[in-house]
């Protein structure tokens, strides 16, 4: 499987990409939403992994960016903000799931994998 994962924290983009370098064979960042579409377009991973705040395109933008072209993608809000007013917002944009990143391994459930031991 592909991921991409989106957030303009470099630190958080890593700790992403160990935490699941057992489930996704190929892995594509970067650090703002502005970029996400191209950069979906390109590689058409399985997942994408979208934060919120970002300089100059937020995620639910980058979200509904990527679902008016491909409905079918699959974006789930990884932010800190646990915040149900933005919550609705990323589902109406067309987020799969939303995720607070201090509840990081709950994205196995939704993946519906079992994480690896190391």
């Amino acid at each position: 499987m592909k991921l991409l994962i989106v957030d303009d924290n470099t630190s958080m983009r890593d700790f992403i990409k160990i935490t699941f370098e057992d489930t996704f064979t190929e892995t594509f960042e970067c650090n703002d939403g502005f970029y996400s579409f191209e950069i979906y377009k390109k590689n058409k991973p399985d997942w994408v992994f979208m934060d919120i705040k970002m300089e100059k395109v937020d995620g639910i933008e980058a979200t509904e960016n990527i679902i008016s072209k491909f409905p079918l993608a699959k974006i789930i809000i990884l932010t800190d903000y646990d915040n149900n007013k933005l919550k609705q917002k990323a589902l109406k944009a067309g987020a799969t799931a939303y995720v607070v990143k201090e509840d990081l391994m709950s994205i196995f459930n939704l993946l519906n994998i079992k994480p690896e031991h190391k």
